[in-house]
């Protein structure tokens, strides 16, 4: 069950919408007690998550569409991807 959830969350990401990114995160941040972070499924595949999450930020940067990019931005942390200064 997690890891589909997981597969759906970076398909959110590939896919560049902001309202199905926003639905499936806002589903796991209700449901933390999915222990999504520390679940060996996310390890798994944080890589390649975290490789959709900024090529989902740059695209929401390159495309001005800031609002989006604010709002992918907000869920870095809780999934535990740090953008280094």
């Amino acid at each position: 069950m997690l890891l589909k959830q997981i597969l759906v969350m970076n398909d959110s990401l590939k896919s560049g919408d902001i309202s199905k990114i926003k639905h499936i995160f806002d589903y796991f941040l209700k449901n933390s007690n999915s222990n999504l972070i520390t679940s060996s499924e996310y390890r798994k595949y944080k890589t390649e998550i975290e490789k959709n999450y900024y090529k989902t930020l740059s695209k929401f940067l390159a495309s001005k569409q800031f609002e989006s990019f604010r709002q992918l931005i907000n869920y870095s942390d809780k999934l535990e991807i740090f953008i280094d200064s």
